[in-house]
C-alpha cells in the first residue's frame, strides 16, 4: 500500500525509527504510539479513510462502528474529533459503547467535552446516552448509577434545556428520567419530574409510565408510597 508506505517514511522522519508500514493501518493497534505527533494526511492513513471520505458522515460512522467493534476506542474517538460536523453520529455512538461497556463517567464526559471539538449534539445525543443508562445492567447486580453520576445526568438534561443545539422534547425527558430511577438514589428522578412544568414540558403516559414502574422498585417503600400518593391526583386530571 502506497498510502501507508508513505506515511512510515514521514513517521520515521518524525520519530527517528524504523517504522513497519505492514503494522500501520485501521486493523493495527501498534500504530497508536504516533498519533500524538502524525501530520492530519498521515492520521488519515493510520484510520483507513481519505480526504474526501472524511466529509462523508455515512462513511465516518461505518468507521468509527467498525473501531468500536474491534474496542479500538482510541481510533473511533479520534476519527470523529478529525471529521468534526460529519462526526456527530459517530460520537453518539461512541458514547453509547461507553455505557455499554459500564464506563459510565467516561460516556458522561464525552458527551459534555464533544462541543470542545466542534463535534456538536443533534437530538439523539441525550436520548442514546440516556437509553443506553437505562438498558445497562452491571455484572454485580448493582444500580448502574452512583448519586454522583446520577446528579450529572439530570444537570445535562437541565443545561440542554437553557442553551442547547436544538430544544430537548419529551422523549428526551423521559429518557433522562427512566436512566434517573437506575440510580442509588431515586430522588434525582422525582426531582426532575417535579420540574416539568418549569421547564415547559407536558407529560404523556409514557412518562406516568416510567414514573409509577420506578417508585414500584423504589428501596424505600414509604419514599415510594408518598410520592405515588402525591402522582395520582395529576393522573386523574390528565
Amino acid at each position: 500500500d502506497l498510502r501507508k508506505q508513505k506515511a512510515a517514511t514521514i513517521l520515521q522522519k518524525v520519530y527517528n525509527e524504523d517504522v513497519d508500514h505492514k503494522k500501520l493501518g485501521p486493523t493495527s493497534n501498534e500504530d497508536l504510539k504516533y498519533f500524538q505527533h502524525a501530520d492530519r494526511k498521515t492520521l488519515y492513513t493510520l484510520l483507513g479513510v481519505t480526504e474526501d471520505q472524511i466529509l462523508d458522515s455515512v462513511v465516518v460512522t461505518k468507521s468509527v462502528r467498525a473501531f468500536l467493534k474491534r474496542d479500538q476506542t482510541e481510533k473511533a474517538m479520534t476519527l470523529a474529533k478529525l471529521a468534526q460536523s460529519k462526526g456527530i453520529v459517530s460520537m453518539n455512538f461512541i458514547v453509547a459503547y461507553f455505557v455499554q461497556q459500564g464506563k459510565i463517567n467516561a460516556a458522561l464526559d464525552l458527551h459534555t467535552m464533544r462541543k470542545k471539538w466542534n463535534v456538536s449534539l443533534n437530538e439523539q445525543s441525550m436520548t442514546m446516552l440516556f437509553d443506553e443508562i437505562s438498558a445497562y445492567r452491571p455484572v454485580d447486580d448493582q444500580q448502574p448509577l452512583t448519586d454522583a453520576q446520577a446528579k450529572r445526568v439530570s444537570e445535562i438534561y437541565l443545561a440542554s434545556t437553557r442553551k442547547s443545539d436544538y430544544k430537548p422534547n419529551l422523549i428526551h425527558f423521559n429518557t433522562c428520567i427512566s436512566a434517573l430511577f437506575k440510580a442509588n438514589d431515586q430522588s434525582h428522578a422525582m426531582n426532575l419530574f417535579k420540574q416539568m412544568e418549569d421547564i415547559n414540558i407536558r407529560p404523556d403516559v409514557k412518562t406516568y409510565t416510567i414514573v409509577l414502574q420506578g417508585l414500584a422498585h423504589a428501596k424505600n417503600d414509604i419514599w415510594a408510597v408518598v410520592n405515588a400518593i402525591d402522582i395520582f391526583p395529576k393522573l386523574l386530571t390528565f
